[in-house]
């Protein structure tokens, strides 16, 4: 034992890629505990074994206004590898002459490939640390309303987060020219001014979410295959509101042929106009608000296979009760297309509302004439949505 023992320690010692992440959270810790956790000689073996391997690193400092000062040594002994960084992680809440000990990483990062910067306001003579960065496809920012102040090459980037204004976040998707998916976490009351905010034109765009529908308003996505909405029904704004009404002048402005829809916090009422409106849907993926006992005509409304007359697989949650009768109904009436149906119900709707175990079973058999059916007691429930929501930021629901 001791023989094979010493041979796997041979070869944990000597592959390089087992040494190339790098992870140092100083979170909540004291700088005692800092020191204890993250010896400076830990962190140089370990760069001294990833050998000429590409780093994967995570720096999130703590809370430390004045940082003690093994916390800059640990920051130099990773700025001189920044020509190794393939992925950089970092929480910036520092000051000004902290921060300054990354001005060192400038026009060495071009191994560079995904980024994410949370709240990085940074020094004016630091907003082009990133400038240079050909490999650079991924981008997330946090709290980073200066963000469109860092020279980024946003003009290569494929792939962005933003979690600020609305505002902010098109000011930097009109920069960018090739990006393929995008995740807007914008606040949810924002009233701010935007009649004069341009609409970004994004001609790769295939997979945007927003948190946010206003935001819709202001793209222009004429190849977008799947889209995220979050519709915050619990914030109920009172007669007249409609959180789809940006949603309709989106889709006809973008011309898209619309492949997944996933719908957080929605009513059945909200998401039947739209469906009417998109015939190239294959998979709906909709979380349905506390509003369900009245849903039984609409779910009959669904049954109609001229809407989404190719759809291929849904998956419906309820928070409050599920209605598997109705559910029943739409899967049978949709059983030429439909290749996959899951169901899941909250603890609380499964009090309130307990499935007649005949209309569940019924639903069950559908898997012996070919259609997948599975419940949230499935350990592969989510696996066909996988694709639909693929890299998205599913903390969104």
């Amino acid at each position: 034992i001791g023989l094979v023992c010493c041979r796997w320690r041979g070869c944990a010692l000597g592959d390089p890629q087992l040494w190339s992440t790098i992870h140092i959270d100083c979170f909540l810790k004291s700088a005692e505990q800092t020191v204890e956790c993250y010896p400076l000689m830990a962190l140089e073996t370990q760069i001294l074994r990833s050998k000429g391997a590409s780093l994967d690193v995570t720096f999130i400092p703590g809370g430390f206004v004045n940082p003690p000062p093994h916390i800059f040594r640990l920051f130099e002994a990773l700025v001189r590898e920044s020509h190794r960084w393939r992925q950089g992680d970092f929480k910036w809440d520092m000051d000004a002459e902290t921060l300054s000990v990354f001005a060192g990483i400038r026009g060495r990062l071009q191994l560079l490939r995904r980024l994410s910067l949370y709240s990085p306001p940074m020094p004016p003579e630091m907003n082009d640390i990133f400038g240079i960065a050909p490999q650079l496809r991924q981008v997330s920012l946090t709290d980073a309303e200066d963000a469109p102040k860092l020279r980024m090459p946003w003009a290569q980037i494929t792939h962005f987060k933003g979690n600020f204004s609305a505002a902010t976040c098109v000011e930097i998707l009109c920069r960018t020219e090739v990006l393929v998916e995008c995740t807007l976490r914008t606040p949810y009351d924002f009233n701010a001014a935007l009649s004069a905010t341009p609409i970004a034109f994004l001609p790769q765009l295939r997979r945007p979410a927003v948190s946010h529908n206003k935001i819709l308003n202001f793209l222009d996505t004429p190849n977008l295959e799947y889209l995220f909405l979050k519709f915050y029904r619990h914030r109920r704004r009172g007669a007249g509101w409609s959180p789809i009404a940006p949603v309709f002048p989106f889709f006809q402005r973008s011309r898209c042929q619309l492949k997944g829809l996933t719908v957080d916090d929605c009513l059945l009422a909200d998401i039947l106009p739209m469906l009417r409106v998109i015939p190239t849907l294959l998979h709906l993926n909709a979380t349905f608000a506390d509003e369900v006992w009245n849903s039984t005509a609409r779910f009959q409304d669904l049954t109609n296979i001229d809407i989404c007359p190719r759809l291929e697989s849904i998956h419906f949650g309820f928070r409050m009760a599920c209605d598997y009768e109705s559910l029943y109904d739409l899967i049978v009436a949709r059983r030429h297309t439909l290749k996959f149906a899951a169901i899941w119900a909250s603890t609380k709707g499964k009090e309130l509302y307990s499935a007649p175990p005949d209309t569940k079973g019924n639903l069950l058999t559908l898997n012996s004439e070919g259609l997948e059916v599975l419940f949230d007691d499935a350990a592969d429930f989510d696996r066909p949505f996988a694709d639909v929501t693929k890299d998205m930021d599913r903390s969104l629901m």
